[in-house]
């Protein structure tokens, strides 16, 4: 009875140390997968920032186009506007323009 109660007390000590021995793993591996999820947070927030990066430089790049869509159109109605104002001037110092046909009856008459 002696040797048994001995042997049960070895395998105890074992088990024990076993279980010592597993719960360190456990641990170790649980601060693995942290940091496995943590880098996994940080890859999934990179690529988030990289796709609203493509987003802010298509967006840009569209804003600049319109951009210069609208100086363009900006210069052509300052143009119209010119040529509109420098009509109205010519008519206000030689008259309403007159059809090639009647300037020239009018040096006849």
């Amino acid at each position: 009875a002696g040797v048994k109660a001995k042997e049960g007390t070895v395998a105890t000590t074992q088990q024990q140390k076993e279980i010592g021995t597993l719960r360190t793993k456990l641990e170790l591996l649980e601060r693995e997968n942290k940091e496995i999820q943590e880098q996994y947070e940080k890859a999934e927030k990179h690529v988030v920032l990289r796709a609203e990066k493509r987003k802010v430089a298509l967006f840009a790049k569209q804003l600049h186009a319109a951009n210069a869509t609208n100086t363009e159109l900006q210069r052509m109605l300052c143009e119209d506007v010119e040529a509109v104002e420098a009509d109205e001037e010519t008519q206000e110092t030689q008259g309403p323009e007159k059809p090639d046909g009647l300037k020239m009856l009018s040096h006849v008459l």
